[in-house]
C-alpha cells in the first residue's frame, strides 16, 4: 500500500452527538357508555407555563368553541400552531366510540412540561372534555381522568337540529351564548335527548401520557 494514497493523519471521523427532543405516547380511553357518546378527534399540545387551550372559568376562545359545538379540529390547531409557548399541535385523525380508544405521539421541546388537549362529545350541543396544562411526566408513565365540560358559547337545547352528531345530524343551526366555560350539568332530558341514552358520569375519558423517548 502507498501511503501517499492510503495514509492519513490526525482524526479520521467526527461523531455527532445530537439530543432529540422528548417524545410522548398519548392513549386515550372513551368511557362513556355503548351509545352514549362518540369523541370528535381531539387536538393536543405541548406547552410552557403561559399557553393553554382552555381555563374553567374563562371564556372560551372561537377556536375552541368551534371544536365544542362542530367538533372542528383545525382552527384551533392553526391557532395553536401560532401561539406563543406552544412546541408541537396536533390532531388526530377519526372519532372514538364508546369503550374504544386511540393512541398518537407528540414531541415536547427542552423545558416543556405540560399537555393540553380537547375533544367534543358529538351528541350534544357544546360539551367537550380535555386536559389543561397537565404535567408531562419526565420517565414512564402517567394517567389522568377527565371531565366534561360546557363551552358555554352554545346553549344546551338538547334538540336534534341543534346536534351534529349520529344521534342527530343536525343541520348546523345553534343558539349561541356567551358564557364561562364551567363543568356539564349533564344530559337533561328537555327535548331529544334521552339521558339514559345518551348521558355520562365523570370521569368520561382516561388520557395515559407515556415518554417513549
Amino acid at each position: 500500500l502507498d501511503p501517499e494514497v492510503y495514509g492519513w493523519e490526525g482524526p479520521v471521523a467526527k461523531i455527532v452527538i445530537r439530543r432529540l427532543d422528548p417524545l410522548y405516547e398519548l392513549t386515550l380511553y372513551n368511557l362513556t357508555p355503548a351509545g352514549a357518546q362518540v369523541f370528535s378527534p381531539p387536538v393536543f399540545a405541548t406547552h410552557d407555563p403561559s399557553a393553554s387551550i382552555f381555563r374553567l372559568g374563562d371564556l372560551a376562545s372561537a377556536e375552541l368553541a368551534a371544536l365544542a359545538e362542530d367538533g372542528m379540529t383545525m382552527p384551533l390547531t392553526d391557532a395553536l400552531d401560532g401561539a406563543g409557548g406552544v412546541h408541537s399541535a396536533i390532531a388526530a385523525a377519526g372519532p372514538i366510540m364508546p369503550g374504544n380508544m386511540a393512541s398518537w405521539e407528540i414531541e415536547a421541546g427542552r423545558g416543556i412540561r405540560h399537555l393540553s388537549g380537547a375533544f367534543m362529545l358529538v351528541n350534544t350541543n357544546d360539551a367537550f372534555s380535555g386536559a389543561d396544562s397537565i404535567q408531562l411526566p419526565a420517565g414512564g408513565y402517567a394517567e389522568y381522568y377527565l371531565n366534561v365540560y360546557d363551552a358555554g358559547s352554545e346553549e344546551n337545547t338538547e334538540r336534534a337540529d341543534n346536534i351534529p352528531g349520529p344521534c342527530c345530524n343536525g343541520a348546523g343551526v345553534r343558539v349561541p351564548t356567551e358564557e364561562p366555560i364551567a363543568m356539564h350539568p349533564g344530559i337533561q332530558g328537555g327535548a331529544d335527548l334521552d339521558p339514559d341514552v345518551y348521558g355520562w358520569d365523570n370521569p368520561a375519558a382516561k388520557l395515559k401520557v407515556k415518554r417513549i423517548r
